[in-house]
């Protein structure tokens, strides 16, 4: 048998579920992205192991457009998928052409939109708030904690500068004292406090 399965729910698992059910059919890429809400710009790359196991079978119609079809080894073994098969049958390809000139170039992340009734929402009362997950304090209050007057200041490699500067505009935004981040040398920043 073959030895690739896709992930259950995943678009390579739908396409194959659809040619398994319908293997005379063929798929341009409008039609996936319609039917199977795909964004248009990832279809060869999330399909492309299905093509290697001969579950799919990419090719181009007349006017250069990619088309999917049922490959040799749907619902065959290995050894069977292996022996050439027939040219996948061409439909209305004219058609399907002017369906994707229509809908024009896909342009961005095309997300699912979700409808909300506000109306049917239920205020509720008295529910505890949720405690938040991970450590109440900076990672850094241990440095922090080392610079106890001002004037004082370590240094430490260079690679830190940016989480250390995060680290700064955060405390002295929060009036935990006033610190400042520079490099001091190849390779090396150091922290100071000022007050």
């Amino acid at each position: 048998m073959n030895t690739y399965k896709p992930r259950a729910g995943s678009l390579p698992a739908q396409v194959i579920y659809f040619f398994t059910n319908n293997p005379d059919e063929q798929l341009g890429l409008s039609e996936i992205t319609e039917k199977f809400d795909a964004v248009r710009g990832n279809i060869h790359t999330l399909l492309a192991l299905s093509i290697d196991a001969k579950l799919l079978v990419r090719t181009r119609n007349e006017d250069g457009e990619y088309i999917y079809s049922a490959g040799p080894a749907i619902g065959k073994t290995v050894e069977d998928a292996a022996a050439p098969a027939a040219a996948p049958p061409v439909r209305d390809l004219a058609a399907a052409a002017a369906k994707s000139r229509a809908l024009g170039p896909v342009k961005g992340f095309a997300s699912p939109r979700y409808t909300l009734d506000i109306s049917q929402l239920k205020v509720e009362e008295g529910i505890p708030c949720m405690k938040i997950n991970g450590p109440l304090e900076s990672k850094w209050e241990p440095l922090f904690q080392k610079l106890e007057k001002p004037n004082q200041s370590i240094a430490l490699p260079g690679y830190l500068r940016g989480a250390l500067s995060t680290a700064v505009r955060t405390r002295n935004k929060q009036n935990k004292g006033t610190y400042r981040v520079a490099m001091t040398g190849p390779g090396q920043v150091r922290i100071w406090r000022l007050a």
